[in-house]
């Protein structure tokens, strides 16, 4: 965690160490949620949010790094603005999407900014509300960040559609190893939030990480698997409901080395997970996205 840029993930899948650093992003900025209950997206407009207080400054000799939803607002602190750009315009794990990322100054990606941006307390309760965090695209929060982008950096940005190489998850053709659960009913023991309410929890047998779902959709799922896809991920299971499982990592030499295709020997090993005991598969195909340019961007204005 010592280089120059230590948002960068490793080009082919993320190692055990920034794995466990992200879940803990993960719960940190989903504590948030558990204040109170989750409101759906639909039910507040993104646009009545607005930072109440922004800085942005370079950073000092603090080694700390990262990117966290805080209870009342966003903070980056010893990171490139190019993260928070990425956070801001690409879905998540933001960290996934440099290749759709265009146009980026040196500096923007060489120069390390602390960012702290505050949500004034009559929007508190609301904020809190809201189930953001870093397994899922924080639709409030990008829009907030793009506002903040757009005055402090001049940023002017646009998209165009594109395909990019990624995946969809299938059916592998094997008994599906899914047990649907009827009811919302949360596990005894705490772990990582999920989307639509799921939970994982982590634990070690035969040396080797084991993750426990509980009340997990495959979108859930996907945001799962996606923190270590080299490229997106779209469902084709058709499996509507919401499932308990048990997915263990395969074994150090099965683990993926570097992107799969149809012709490779092991076309699951997309991921370092058994997906193929779950009875699903990785294929390898070409996935619509939005690229983003930039067209103008400037050092951000004096706090």
């Amino acid at each position: 965690m010592a280089s120059k840029h230590p948002v960068r993930a490793p080009r082919f899948y993320v190692t055990v160490a920034l794995f466990s650093l992200i879940c803990c992003l993960s719960i940190a900025s989903s504590a948030i949620a558990q204040k109170e209950p989750a409101a759906t997206h639909s039910a507040l407009d993104p646009n009545h949010f607005a930072f109440d207080v922004v800085s942005i400054r370079p950073s000092g000799k603090d080694e700390r790094h990262g990117l966290k939803i805080l209870p009342n607002g966003y903070e980056a602190k010893g990171m490139p603005l190019e993260s928070t750009i990425l956070l801001a315009y690409l879905p998540a794990p933001y960290f996934r999407h440099h290749d759709e990322l265009k146009g980026v100054p040196s500096w923007v990606t060489d120069e390390a900014y602390d960012i702290e941006a505050r949500i004034p307390p009559s929007q508190m309760s609301e904020w809190h509300s809201l189930n953001q965090n870093m397994m899922q695209t924080p639709v409030v929060l990008q829009v907030m960040l793009r506002a903040m982008l757009m005055d402090r950096c001049k940023l002017k940005i646009h998209s165009a559609p594109s395909q990019v190489d990624g995946y969809i998850l299938t059916l592998n053709g094997h008994q599906l190893k899914l047990a649907q659960q009827h009811s919302d009913e949360k596990p005894s023991m705490p772990g990582m939030p999920l989307l639509d309410g799921g939970t994982a929890i982590r634990s070690i047998k035969d040396d080797k990480p084991i993750w426990t779902f509980y009340n997990t959709s495959m979108v859930a799922f996907i945001a799962f698997l996606s923190l270590n896809a080299e490229g997106p991920i779209e469902d084709k299971t058709g499996l509507q409901g919401k499932y308990q499982f048990t997915l263990s990592a395969l074994d150090h030499e099965t683990a993926p080395s570097g992107p799969a295709d149809e012709s490779s020997s092991d076309p699951d090993a997309v991921v370092p997970w058994d997906i193929a005991m779950l009875g699903l598969r990785l294929r390898k195909t070409k996935v619509a996205t939005e690229v983003w340019t930039i067209d103008h961007i400037q050092q951000p204005s004096p706090n």
